[in-house]
């Protein structure tokens, strides 16, 4: 399981990508100290976090990569993160 935590509007640096490998059961445990949308590239998963409520995602990978992880601005236009690495 991937512990993933928000603050700030910023994913923390060593949650900025998500490795995984086709076939792999993957859990992503999310956590933000305010509202902010996710998205997480190539597998187009996203979701509205609410604060300092943990939220999880459960799927099988269907490809094996590194995946990065995107927070929208919440209120704004733009993007507070944005990088894309799709394999390795």
């Amino acid at each position: 399981m991937f512990e993933l935590m928000i603050e700030d509007g910023r994913v923390a640096a060593s949650n900025e990508v998500i490795r995984v490998v086709e076939g792999e059961r993957v859990r992503l445990r999310w956590l933000a100290n305010s509202e902010i949308s996710i998205h997480l590239h190539g597998y187009d998963i996203e979701a509205l976090l609410a604060p300092d409520l943990p939220t999880e995602w459960n799927f099988i990978a269907n490809v094996t990569g590194r995946f990065p992880v995107e927070v929208h601005d919440s209120g704004a236009s733009g993007h507070a993160a944005h990088d894309h690495h799709h394999s390795d």
